[in-house]
């Protein structure tokens, strides 16, 4: 009778056995992968990520000084200064060898004292060049700021970035105060306002990325707003809407690309 109660509890151990180790929680328990599970007590399953985050550094510049918004720098042999300098990027785009582009939906508001901007997820992969618009597309240009969250770049900004359902928003915007006479004093505010889907921009840079997932990388970009005002004529009509002065338009318009550059 001992026998068969000793055979009884070892098969009732292993029995207990069994089920204990079935009833393990299972789980990923690599806290590198994205489904990871603190309580897991089993590994299975982990998943990784396969996207990587880039992130835009925009450096605003007046030739090699930094800008800063209220202060007085020398543009064209006239002293300016830049109350209010503002601009748009959309449709940031990597491209792969083949020529495919991916593109986020981000939309970023720049200005200068805020230099990193986040560009939003790319698939990992190996990308030969960086790609963006400076201005907004159609679609998103002729919507109302109204419906956009608080605190989103397209909502309602002060001062305005955006004239009017029908004329759009404004893709960059520079209100300043020139010394148009030569005496050392800036006396002649002037307002470069320019919108409008066909001054749409794209600017393109040769990069190389090898992206991985999970990972973040920065591309840093210099600005320099010289650039914008090439061939300016500072003691002439310096204000332009857009559609007001459309030779002075014409001009920043073409100026766009030659703004931007990879920093060194």
């Amino acid at each position: 009778m001992l026998k068969n109660s000793k055979k009884f509890f070892s098969i009732a151990l292993l029995a207990l056995t069994v089920m204990s180790s079935c009833t393990k929680q299972e789980g990923c328990m690599d806290p590198n992968a994205v489904n990871y599970d603190a309580d897991a007590e089993k590994d299975c399953c982990c998943e990784y990520e396969t996207n990587f985050e880039m992130t835009m550094q925009l450096n605003n510049y007046i030739g090699a000084t930094l800008l800063s918004p209220g202060s007085t720098y020398s543009v064209n042999g006239a002293n300016v200064q830049f109350d209010l300098v503002k601009f748009y990027i959309s449709n940031i785009r990597l491209v792969d060898a083949s020529g495919n582009e991916t593109a986020t939906d981000k939309y970023l508001l720049v200005e200068p004292g805020t230099t990193n901007y986040t560009a939003g997820f790319f698939p990992e992969g190996d990308y030969t060049k960086l790609r963006f618009d400076v201005g907004i597309d159609s679609l998103t240009n002729h919507a109302d700021p109204s419906t956009y969250p608080v605190n989103d770049p397209l909502g309602p900004q002060f001062p305005s970035m955006h004239w009017s359902w029908d004329a759009g928003y404004i893709f960059i915007r520079i209100d300043a105060i020139a010394d148009q006479d030569g005496d050392g004093t800036v006396e002649s505010p002037f307002e470069m306002h320019i919108g409008k889907d066909s001054n749409l921009r794209t600017v393109e840079f040769d990069v190389s990325l090898n992206g991985t997932g999970g990972n973040n990388y920065t591309t840093a970009i210099n600005v320099n707003w010289l650039k914008f005002f090439d061939g300016v004529d500072m003691t002439g009509d310096l204000t332009t809407h857009t559609g007001d002065n459309l030779d002075l338009t014409a001009l920043l318009v073409g100026n766009i690309e030659g703004m931007f550059s990879l920093a060194e």
